[in-house]
């Protein structure tokens, strides 16, 4: 009995040791590369990820356990680089187990000032993952947390009810359905359309991905809230039924911009000023993209100078952009001619200034036409208007001097791309 408790003692003992000690087994592929990682250099450090993209699920811990170190540091441009091109690696692999490692990061995640934000960048990979990421991101909108804030609506109260709300990372993932492209997700997209919350999500979704069979509740979003998106929906699938939608409104535009101009002269005899009532169809063809229909109604409005008016917001702004967008061939006289137009577009925010790239906007409060002119003829992308924009004396200004940098830049690159 004796000999046999020793001989059990003697084979326990021998199965326990090595692993207390560690020279029991050799380590996992999986483990030798990261912990090359941990003692190699940047060079290094790509060729163990690599390594660990090659092996797929297997790599997918250790890759997650090297996002978690990065957590808690401060921010850096490195850092940031790098936290980006793990998530992006994980986005790679693309399986369950890697998609199901950035939701747990999310989870996990807790904004703070100082620290890389991270919220968009893992929703939008998590979107980049197809069905996979988008089941992720349908938990992630559902997060929420408590808040005490204090309402404009109701009498003040030295400690407010707590109210529910998102989180951040709920927010940003409710945002990222728009970035979903995976053909076998668009199904569970669609489905959430009458989702007030997701709407706007979704629209983009179906738009970019031009699926089809929404276009009845698409035409209800439209006739409920006129997103100009559900439009650019309803253009896309079917351009001929749905075009009238859009002429119709550019006909309302079209009419009153006749009638003012025919009166102008007895206006301006009067020392009358008039404006246009509502041109919020010159904003809805801008965020179309532009539409080579509404060019010939965005001209006049342009050349009326109706616009121009006290803090005229941007719908003059839109028009030219809007034209340039439409990329059709016969805009391109009206943006040269708009190149010579001293006019100053008032922008008392300044946020004229900074999408047009001027330095120094805090000190001027308006931008003047040629400059909103110069960017639309980068969105325009036609090279051959470079010459056009060199001799404008303008260029040499100071103010103006990195907004045409830009766009010669953009134009030389593309007259590069045609050659």
């Amino acid at each position: 009995m004796n000999n046999r408790i020793t001989l059990f003692m003697i084979m326990f003992s021998l199965a326990v040791f090595p692993f207390e000690h560690g020279w029991c087994l050799e380590p996992s592929p999986a483990e030798a590369a990261y912990q090359s990682y941990l003692t190699g250099d940047k060079e290094q450090q790509k060729a163990c990820i690599e390594r660990l993209v090659a092996l797929s699920d297997e790599g997918v811990p250790y890759l997650e356990k090297m996002l978690k170190g990065m957590e808690n540091k401060k921010w850096t441009r490195d850092g940031e680089g790098a936290q980006i091109m793990l998530v992006d690696v994980l986005v790679r692999i693309g399986t369950d187990k890697a998609a199901d490692a950035l939701m747990g990061i999310a989870l996990r995640y807790k904004s703070r000032i100082g620290y890389m934000a991270m919220a968009p960048v893992l929703t939008s990979a998590l979107a980049r993952m197809g069905k996979k990421g988008l089941d992720r991101l349908l938990i992630l909108s559902k997060q929420t947390e408590f808040t005490q804030e204090f309402s404009k609506c109701e009498p003040f109260t030295l400690f407010p009810k707590k109210r529910m709300r998102p989180t951040e990372m709920a927010r940003e993932a409710r945002e990222a359905i728009a970035y979903v492209k995976d053909p076998a997700a668009m199904p569970t997209v669609g489905s959430l359309i009458d989702v007030p919350e997701f709407q706007h999500a979704v629209l983009l979704a179906l738009t970019s991905t031009k699926t089809l069979g929404y276009e009845e509740k698409v035409l209800r979003v439209w006739e409920r809230r006129q997103d100009p998106i559900a439009l650019k929906y309803l253009l896309i699938v079917n351009r001929e039924k749905y075009l009238p939608i859009l002429q119709a409104k550019l006909e309302v535009l079209d009419v009153e911009v006749a009638r003012l101009v025919r009166d102008l002269a007895d206006l301006r005899a009067r020392k009358v000023r008039d404006f246009v009532d509502d041109d919020s169809v010159v904003h809805l063809v801008f965020v179309l993209g532009g539409d080579p229909a509404a060019n010939g109604t965005l001209r006049r409005y342009i050349e009326s100078k109706l616009w121009d008016r006290p803090y005229p917001g941007d719908p003059v702004v839109d028009a030219i952009m809007a034209l340039a967008l439409s990329k059709a061939p016969d805009v391109r006289p009206t943006l040269l001619a708009l190149l010579k137009d001293t006019t100053l577009i008032d922008d008392p925010h300044c946020e004229l200034a900074r999408r047009c790239g001027l330095d120094g906007y805090i000190r001027a409060p308006n931008v003047p036409m040629f400059i909103v002119a110069v960017k639309a003829l980068q969105a325009y992308g036609d090279p051959t208007v470079i010459p056009d924009i060199e001799q404008l004396t303008a260029v040499h200004e100071p103010r103006y001097k990195r907004c045409f940098e830009k766009t010669l830049e953009t134009l030389r690159a593309a007259q590069k791309a045609n050659q």
